[in-house]
């Protein structure tokens, strides 16, 4: 099997680049290598590392020198890792003489930091309150941003891949605050939570005919109501519910094909502007949900993937439904998607190999065997810098 390890540019650069690529290689058997080069605040447990064991990160921020002329309104933060010294030049440098491939693993709309400097750009819900850890796809500077970042990438780190995480419309509950529930949402009311009506994407809407006002006093009618009522949560799937009211509001249905339309066009945009220099590697996860619920899921954040081939936009698919501990749930999602890709591209799965899926270096080959019954041969792991060494050994054995 194909493996290739995600990886934060911190662990390796803590820990030393030869050393640390030398373990991903030799110790791992690990054929590429997958750098986050843009991503979510954190703080890590790291079970390895030679120095500090604990590692945080305060804000969202990008982990390589960008080229700031290329962007607009929207500038990137540099993480203080690499404003005086370019680590992830230095790793990128080194990877080749290790014999693995360079990805480049983008975390994208999900950011906080820039949501709270730029608070025009986040998502804003029915109740008129801005999302602020979910940047809308919609709006021009975002759409800006966000190819300015991958063609930066692309032009001054040549990856292999460019593996662009969270390119869609966002939710209510990814957050990165210490939430206290004050009711008990059903996954109908939190998705309206999270559903955009800013200035972007009503006129979206209205340029493609559809009443985004009235899909949007609808949205808050229903959150309201179930916020100031004595509501149980509402039984069925979040497609089931939201497939009945879009048959009978023909509005809701428009809205919500105009939010597929914003996310495909942005990652055509996408594509476009890597230039053929690196592959378009979007990741999605068809393990949302019930399985035969997955692409309807997919869809109510904008993504289409079948539309997608058809355009030919992702040169690979890297999915993540082996996240699931059940496997029911991850073979009826990879079956599915195999259907749907028909041959067109390759499918990479993600595997996380710590808690809750890995709790020893025994439970590994279990891991990658599921996947490899479903016939897939490419993987991508989860993550050097988290998991014991053991694991990583164990991953090794597992993939010849």
């Amino acid at each position: 099997m194909y493996g290739v390890i995600w990886t934060y540019p911190w662990d390796v650069l803590d820990a030393g680049i030869d050393a640390a690529l030398g373990q991903i290689a030799n110790e791992g058997g690990m054929r590429a290598i997958s750098l986050s080069h843009s991503y979510h605040n954190v703080k890590h447990l790291r079970p390895h590392n030679p120095g500090r064991r604990l590692f945080v990160a305060n804000s969202s921020a990008i982990y390589f020198q960008p080229d700031l002329k290329r962007y607009g309104t929207v500038k990137p933060i540099v993480a203080p890792l690499v404003q005086e010294d370019d680590g992830m030049r230095r790793i990128r440098d080194a990877v080749e003489k290790h014999g693995l491939a360079y990805h480049a693993w983008t975390v994208t709309l999900h950011n906080s930091a820039l949501g709270t400097i730029y608070p025009d750009i986040n998502t804003l819900n029915a109740l008129g309150d801005r999302i602020p850890h979910y940047l809308c796809p919609s709006n021009t500077d975002v759409r800006t941003y966000i190819t300015a970042l991958v063609s930066d990438i692309a032009d001054n780190l040549a990856p292999a891949q460019v593996e662009l995480e969270f390119l869609h419309f966002g939710t209510f509950d990814h957050d990165v605050h210490h939430g206290i529930p004050s009711v008990e949402l059903d996954a109908f009311t939190e998705y309206l939570l999270g559903l955009c009506f800013c200035p972007h994407c009503l006129g979206r809407a209205q340029a493609a005919g559809v009443d985004g006002a009235a899909v949007r006093q609808w949205a808050r009618g229903h959150i309201l109501d179930y916020l100031e009522g004595d509501h149980l949560p509402a039984l069925g799937g979040l497609g089931d519910n939201i497939a009945g009211h879009a048959l009978t509001f023909p509005a809701l249905d428009g809205y919500l094909r105009m939010r597929i339309d914003s996310v495909m066009s942005l990652w055509a945009e996408c594509k476009e502007a890597l230039g053929g220099t690196s592959d378009f590697v979007p990741i999605v996860n068809m393990g949302v949900g019930m399985p035969e619920q997955a692409s309807v899921i997919q869809a109510l954040d904008g993504v289409d993937i079948g539309r997608a081939l058809a355009e030919g936009i992702p040169n690979e698919l890297l999915d993540c439904a082996a996240y699931s501990l059940d496997g029911l749930i991850l073979a009826r999602a990879v079956h599915d998607l195999q259907r749907l890709v028909d041959g067109r591209v390759p499918i990479r799965e993600g595997l996380r190999l710590i808690p809750p899926q890995v709790i020893t270096s025994a439970d590994v080959a279990g891991q990658i065997e599921k996947v490899r019954a479903l016939d897939i041969e490419r993987v991508n792991l989860y993550n050097y810098g988290l998991m014991r060494l053991a694991n990583l050994r164990a991953a090794k054995q597992a993939l010849a």
